[in-house]
């Protein structure tokens, strides 16, 4: 995706889902509409670009890793994020200020039946990035700084992650 909208349509089996590249800069804001990307590991890789424009996502389904940088910010509302098709990528990294909104996250269970939990992880040395979670959910829990480091695996290194929830 160099620049634009992307709406309804769904995106599977594929490496690199939705992203950018050296020789495909982006060059302009991307907007992603009732999407679903279930791939083989990254359902979002954006690395390049000038840092002027947004991320938008909304309604949308992320499932594998998910990292993106280059942009002003993201915001994602009503999406889900979850663990790619094979079970080995179930990551967020976020290498900017990033808003969720409405989202949810899934877990999976290991072979034993345990529940291992999605990935919110931040690149280390990327310290000062801020992910606020506003009314999201792991499963039917809603997420408060409380239950936040039980819910999700998270690595903060040296940045914030923000709670907030309209029904507390």
């Amino acid at each position: 995706v160099v620049a634009g909208i992307v709406r309804d349509v769904t995106i599977t089996g594929a490496y690199r889902c939705i992203g950018d590249s050296a020789e495909n800069r982006r060059s302009g804001e991307v907007r992603l509409y009732n999407v679903t990307v279930d791939g083989t590991s990254y359902a979002l890789n954006f690395g390049y670009g000038k840092n002027e424009e947004k991320l938008i996502a909304e309604g949308s389904h992320f499932y594998g890793w998910s990292s993106y940088t280059g942009f002003s910010e993201a915001l994602f509302t009503d999406c889900t994020f979850g663990w790619d098709s094979t079970g080995s990528q179930g990551n967020l990294r976020p290498y900017i200020n990033t808003t969720l909104t409405g989202c949810r996250f899934e877990g999976k269970t290991d072979a034993d039946g345990n529940p291992v939990p999605f990935n919110i992880h931040f690149k280390s040395g990327s310290d000062g990035i801020t992910l606020t979670l506003e009314d999201c959910y792991v499963g039917d829990t809603l997420i408060t700084e409380e239950n936040l480091h039980t819910l999700l695996s998270v690595s903060q290194e040296g940045n914030r992650i923000l709670v907030f929830n309209s029904e507390e």
